[in-house]
């Protein structure tokens, strides 16, 4: 059953992801990426070297799309692939010199953009949306699985 929280919560979210695709849409203007792209380097950001496997979860991409995608990046000298020290059936993938400016200045770029909008907010709005977010993302985590078993069921009948 909703309510009118939960209409004026649906509502609330098509706005803020609509302006977040906005900006997403204007760093994707300024830097000529996609934003699976943008999204790819900026992954490295907080993990510089990851599997193939890792970053497909952490992009939650197929391994096959994931490696297309690395393929190009590869090809445009951001990123580099090389075994793993430790088995080296696995790839390890990271971020070249140019992909770690690259992916800097649009960290940087993102951060003074969401810090421009984050500094019209009082502390105490800061704190509701802390403690907001995190209600919403752990509902994500809880969806997700159901997502995904209703995606594979879908998809075998």
């Amino acid at each position: 059953m909703t309510g009118f929280f939960d209409d004026e919560i649906r509502d609330l979210m098509d706005m803020v992801l609509r302006d977040m695709y906005m900006l997403d849409k204007e760093i994707e203007d300024n830097f000529g990426f996609t934003s699976s792209r943008i999204y790819t380097l900026l992954a490295f950001c907080r993990k510089e070297v990851m599997k193939m496997r890792e970053l497909s979860d952490e992009m939650s991409l197929k391994t096959s799309t994931m490696t297309r995608m690395i393929d190009n990046l590869v090809k445009e000298g951001l990123v580099e692939r090389i075994n793993d020290p430790n088995d080296r059936r696995l790839v390890i993938v990271r971020l070249t010199i140019k992909g770690k400016v690259l992916a800097n200045n649009i960290k940087e770029y993102k951060e003074k953009s969401l810090n421009s909008i984050l500094d019209n907010i009082e502390k105490e709005g800061k704190e509701e949306m802390v403690s907001s977010l995190k209600i919403l993302l752990d509902a994500f985590g809880k969806f997700r699985p159901k997502y995904m078993i209703f995606t594979l069921v879908f998809v075998l009948f």
